[in-house]
């Protein structure tokens, strides 16, 4: 089983990014949406076994607006946009131990003001990596 994990905050501009993608894998795959609180599921996660976790975030990493890249659990704190309340790297360390493979993407977002809608650029990268992660 596959499981994406989809954290940011859609009140925050493109930090929605994440959120965005796992709508698009809803019908292949179980999502969680875990916004800014992905702590609030390490136990679901635990429960659920995957054979992948895929995680799906809102980035910096100094690439161009709406681009993605897999980021490794030891370079993730670096690059996240910090609107939730653990560190990605900390959700990992608490569920690897029930998860198989676990895969962490970023988009690079443009513009994380509030308000609910992504930049164009964002909502093009998250298209292709949706359509990337669904195979």
């Amino acid at each position: 089983m596959v499981v994406v994990c989809a954290v940011g905050n859609p009140w925050r501009g493109d930090d929605g990014a994440g959120i965005e993608v796992a709508k698009r894998l809803e019908d292949k795959y179980k999502v969680l949406y875990c916004e800014s609180n992905p702590e609030n599921y390490i136990d679901e996660v635990k429960e659920l076994k995957p054979d992948k976790l895929i995680i799906v975030d809102a980035a910096d990493f100094l690439g161009e607006p709406g681009e993605f890249k897999k980021i490794s659990p030891e370079e993730i704190d670096r690059h996240t946009i910090s609107t939730h309340t653990i560190p990605i790297s900390l959700f990992v360390e608490l569920v690897k131990e029930s998860c198989g493979e676990i895969e962490i993407w970023g988009i690079q977002a443009k513009n994380t003001d509030f308000g609910n809608s992504l930049s164009i650029e964002v909502m093009e990268g998250v298209e292709r990596l949706a359509k990337l992660l669904r195979g």
